[in-house]
């Protein structure tokens, strides 16, 4: 009986083992059939997912197609409509022709500054459409500025690769292009009380000015000057008015002189360069007059003060157009005192004063330095400017 009992623990051991490893494989039979599909299920998954796919595809090109056919223009009375109620309504960008985009010297205006233009559409009605084939004639009674006018427009059908786009638009674009030029590059202008940004690539005309062209649609369009620029337009502004039917607009040539800004901070920027020279303990302060006195050796209790400086005029160098001097025409007067071996010595210097503004409109470099004494002119020229 001891012989035996080890004989028997081991064939329970094995008949145990044996059963755990068939039981491990028929759960692992079992997950393996539960996570690989057969042949046939996964043609029919395939099948599902191509029929998604194409139901998806089908939906889109017909919301497309839908889309497309309710955006386009199919009638001459349609194209005519849409021009005329974005003109009514100051959809500025609405009624522009795509015709005037590509060209990077082209200014766009807001529709709040076209919506603040004076004759524009007020209302109108269509009193005939003559069609012939591709094209079209239409005349339209429209109501602008309190009074009313036939217009006549011309319309035509736009040929277009695929079905359902063929579409009637203006013969003629909507928008008239106006050449805006200036002697030197501007930041901005107003448009009827709002600033325009001006564009700084590809406004430069051959004869070294600045030239930008302005998208206008029908009304009255008033240019001039932001009131705080260092510019301001000589005569106030400029009134510009685009009719129905006009034709070339006549370019606008700006004439800018210093606004009361640059005249300001001008005299300004002056008298702060008088007074750091007046504060001055040398004889021959860096940038401000100086004395004859060659050696400041044993000079002791200098002080500098202003005799008189001439009224200021601002002149536009002949050169560059965005830059300005003040007028020499007059040099300051300055007295320095100051003892030399204890005795009092006062001398009076003149000398110009040499002021120079550099603008574009939004901003403005002013330098002020003592000029040379041969700087000085007769007198101011007609160009200048006083406050």
């Amino acid at each position: 009986m001891t012989e035996q009992k080890p004989q028997e623990d081991s064939a329970n051991r094995w008949s145990h083992n044996r059963i755990l490893t068939v039981s491990l494989r028929t759960v692992n039979r079992g997950r393996r059939a539960a996570g690989i599909l057969t042949y046939s299920e996964m043609r029919s998954v395939k099948r599902r997912l191509w029929w998604a796919m194409a139901v998806v595809v089908i939906l889109s090109i017909l919301v497309a197609t839908i889309g497309n056919y309710i955006s386009t223009v199919r009638t001459p009375t349609e194209a005519i409509e849409k021009h005329f109620n974005n003109l009514r309504d100051g959809r500025y960008f609405r009624a522009m022709d795509r015709s005037a985009y590509g060209d990077d010297s082209v200014v766009f205006l807001k529709n709040s500054i076209y919506r603040q233009s004076p004759g524009r559409v007020e209302s109108y009605s269509i009193e005939e459409i003559q069609e012939s084939g591709n094209t079209a004639t239409a005349q339209v009674k429209v109501k602008a500025d309190g009074k009313e006018q036939l217009v006549r427009l011309n319309v035509v059908k736009d040929h277009k690769t695929g079905i359902f786009n063929d579409a009637w638009q203006l013969a003629e674009p909507g928008q008239k292009l106006l050449s805006v030029e200036n002697s030197f590059p501007l930041d901005e202008f107003f448009i009827n009380g709002y600033a325009v940004d001006l564009p700084d690539t590809g406004a430069f005309s051959p004869e070294e000015s600045s030239l930008w062209k302005v998208a206008l649609l029908p009304g009255k369009f008033e240019f001039g000057m932001p009131k705080d620029s260092y510019y301001s337009v000589v005569g106030g502004s400029y009134s510009v008015g685009v009719g129905f039917d006009q034709g070339s607009l006549k370019p606008l040539q700006y004439k800018l002189r210093p606004s009361y800004r640059m005249w300001s901070e001008t005299d300004q920027e002056i008298n702060k360069w008088v007074q750091e020279c007046m504060n001055s303990r040398s004889l021959s302060p860096e940038g401000c007059p100086a004395s004859k006195t060659p050696s400041e050796k044993n000079i002791t209790e200098v002080e500098w003060n202003l005799i008189s400086r001439p009224v200021m005029y601002l002149e536009q160098d002949s050169q560059k157009g965005d830059t300005w001097h003040a007028s020499k025409y007059k040099p300051a007067e300055f007295a320095v005192t100051y003892e030399k071996n204890g005795k009092k010595i006062t001398e009076k210097i003149s000398t110009p004063i040499d002021a120079t503004v550099v603008s574009s409109g939004k901003s403005a470099s002013i330098e002020v330095k003592a000029g040379e004494p041969s700087e000085s002119s007769a007198s101011p020229s007609a160009k200048g400017t006083d406050r």
